[in-house]
């Protein structure tokens, strides 16, 4: 019954939290990219002569750049205060069954929190650089000017120096990236290993417990208060 209770909670939580935070967070999209077009339109030609303020990479920006930058505000801020709300209700019904189980398990916190931080670095480390960024906004702007130009293009038989010098770019990034890619593998294998030893505490503690007289139904509560 109480599960039952709980997956209504959820449903109705779940969807005036997703509804209310997407709606904030289009309107704030929708607000970025009309003070971001305004100011563009009113800048001096000679911003538009700059190499590095071509016509994919302005584009670009009022697109890509204005979600991530709306996505800090919208749903992820939802989430983040469902998940503080969701931990602080699971800490107390932990405390409530076992509270040894429950501490037993807060130990493994910060060898947790330490995996997050050395995957955190991996995944830093292995960040979009300069050149990647450059060889990407590049490749951008050649597939734009082409689509944009494709009767020049056609008229010059310029096809496949078109190609060329897209096949170029789209190297230089795919050789980035998989370079990195050890660096994003060794991040998520420290972060699901953390979780095993969380789970090997809980569960051979709370065995220990129950054979010292505890009550399994509160350690069981304490156990999955904790890991869910």
């Amino acid at each position: 019954m109480v599960f039952g209770l709980l997956a209504l909670a959820t449903v109705i939580g779940e969807s005036g939290k997703l509804c209310s935070f997407n709606y904030v967070q289009e309107c704030l999209t929708k607000r970025l990219r009309e003070k971001a077009f305004a100011s563009l339109v009113c800048q001096e030609v000679s911003f538009f002569d700059d190499h590095r303020n071509a016509p994919a990479g302005l584009v670009s920006t009022i697109t890509h750049q204005t979600t991530l930058i709306s996505q800090a505000t919208g749903i992820a801020l939802g989430q983040f205060a469902g998940s503080q709300f969701t931990m602080v209700i699971a800490l107390a019904l932990a405390f409530k069954g076992s509270w040894q189980l429950t501490l037993a398990i807060l130990v493994a916190i910060p060898f947790v929190l330490g995996s997050i931080i050395v995957s955190s670095m991996f995944l830093l480390a292995g960040a979009v650089d300069d050149e990647t960024k450059f060889a990407r906004d590049a490749a951008s702007e050649i597939v734009a000017e082409a689509v944009l130009n494709i009767r020049t293009i056609r008229a010059l038989g310029s096809e496949q120096h078109s190609l060329t010098l897209f096949s170029d770019y789209t190297k230089v990034v795919s050789q980035k990236e998989a370079a990195t890619a050890w660096k994003r593998a060794a991040a998520y294998s420290i972060n699901v290993s953390m979780t095993m030893v969380v789970y090997i505490i809980a569960f051979w503690y709370g065995a220990w417990l129950i054979e010292q007289g505890a009550d399994p139904q509160m350690v069981v509560q304490s156990m999955f208060s904790v890991i869910l």
